[in-house]
């Protein structure tokens, strides 16, 4: 087993393995055993080129995000001033004879100015999610330019991230579809358009880069000995079958507290 798990450390970065091991452990909590790997993974001679490119260009984008948000936190907290103005706001909306004397209705300016202040957060919190989204991807591909030919052959990982890619470049389709077929004014369907441009281009070359390199190592895959398929196969499926049961789970708590 010592020998097995040394497998997977060699064949695995140090957060993928991690994430094995925690999911080896989950699986057996659920009746779930993952094989250990009883060689090592075929890693590519040298990092792909593309993948890497593409990861460079992703980390630029990220630094112009973190940059942005500095600017914009920075912004907001010279204008944290306005907060002293609202507490004497409150204090006249929801002083006792205020209150009685307009029935109640004094409260819904205070509302209102609750409800522009939460959507003020979400809009700044856009940028952290922006960052969180760009540092996995970066991450993610440049995992990809370097992980193991059997990885990208049948890894269940990377077949997920085809398939969300097809998702969202076929859901940014339809909605140019829908944007050039409705009675919009001409600069919308022109903004529509640009944003869609984009998104083709940053993800679908990339998914055409993934399909590719799936292609290719599939046919590598196909030649590999028998013993070696069937040991990452059943690996790498019995990771899957994990993943869903932790969600299967989650799920039905869930449910539980909806009922």
């Amino acid at each position: 087993m010592e020998d097995a798990i040394d497998f997977e450390k060699n064949s695995y970065g140090k957060v993928v393995y991690r994430r094995v091991q925690r999911l080896r452990k989950k699986g057996r909590k659920r009746g779930i055993d993952v094989p250990y790997l009883n060689y090592e993974l075929t890693k590519p001679e040298k990092p792909r080129m593309a993948f890497l490119l593409i990861a460079i260009i992703a980390a630029i984008l990220l630094t112009g995000v973190l940059v942005g948000t500095v600017f914009l936190y920075t912004e907001f907290i010279k204008e944290t001033s306005i907060f002293k103005d609202i507490g004497e706001v409150f204090q006249v909306l929801f002083d006792p004879q205020t209150f009685l004397l307009t029935l109640g209705l004094s409260s819904i300016p205070a509302i209102m100015i609750i409800i522009a202040y939460l959507m003020l957060f979400g809009l700044i919190l856009i940028p952290v999610l922006l960052i969180i989204y760009f540092y996995n991807a970066i991450y993610n591909i440049f995992y990809m330019s370097k992980c193991s030919k059997e990885e990208f052959a049948k890894g269940h990982v990377i077949f997920s991230r085809i398939r969300n890619l097809s998702i969202i470049i076929f859901i940014a389709t339809v909605i140019l579809i829908l944007a050039l077929l409705s009675n919009s004014v001409e600069f919308i369907k022109i903004l529509v358009g640009a944003i869609y441009a984009g998104v083709v281009i940053a993800l679908g070359g990339l998914l055409a880069l993934m399909v590719f390199e799936r292609s290719k190592c599939k046919k590598w895959f196909d030649n590999l000995e028998d013993d070696k398929k069937n040991n990452y196969l059943s690996h790498d499926q019995a990771l899957y079958n994990v993943k869903k049961r932790i969600q299967s789970d989650r799920t039905a708590f869930s449910n539980l507290f909806n009922k």
